[in-house]
C-alpha cells in the first residue's frame, strides 16, 4: 500500500484508497450511512415480498456519483434510488356495452340471479278455487 500523501505542513492527508473508503467520504459519512439503510431496506421489503406473495422478487440499489472540477477543487455529490418490488394487483373481468362503458355483466347473456323485474305485463287473470 502507498503512504497517505503529505500536507504542505507535513502532516499525513486523510486519503481514499478504495471505492468503499471514497464513498465514507461524501458527506461528512452520511450518505454511506443513507447507502447502508437502504440496502438493509431492500434486504427487509424482498423478505417480506417472499412471505406475502412467494416468488422471486427483485430490487435495485443505482448509486449516481457527480464530479465537478472548478480551479482545481472537485465538487462531489453523492444520489442513489432504490427500486422495489409492487404488490401484484388483483385483476378484474368486464365486457363492453354497446355504448362502450364497462360492466362487470356479458350483456349477452341473460341474468340468472339478483334483482328482477316481476310486474306483470298484463293484467292478472282471478284465482280460481278447485
Amino acid at each position: 500500500m502507498t503512504d497517505n500523501p503529505k500536507a504542505a505542513d507535513g502532516r499525513s492527508l486523510p486519503t481514499a484508497f478504495t471505492f468503499g473508503q471514497f464513498l465514507q467520504l461524501l458527506e461528512d459519512g452520511e450518505f454511506h450511512g443513507e447507502l447502508s439503510d437502504a440496502l438493509q431496506e431492500i434486504n427487509a421489503k424482498l423478505s417480506q415480498y417472499v412471505l406475502d406473495y412467494g416468488g422471486k422478487p427483485k430490487g435495485k440499489l443505482t448509486i449516481t456519483v457527480d464530479f465537478t472540477l472548478d480551479k482545481g477543487v472537485f465538487e462531489i455529490t453523492g444520489d442513489y434510488t432504490v427500486k422495489l418490488p409492487k404488490a401484484p394487483r388483483g385483476k378484474t373481468v368486464a365486457w363492453s356495452t354497446a355504448e362502450n362503458r364497462f360492466t362487470p355483466q356479458n350483456p349477452k347473456q341473460m341474468q340468472l340471479f339478483g334483482v328482477r323485474d316481476v310486474t306483470p305485463a298484463a293484467e292478472a287473470a282471478p284465482v280460481r278455487n278447485v
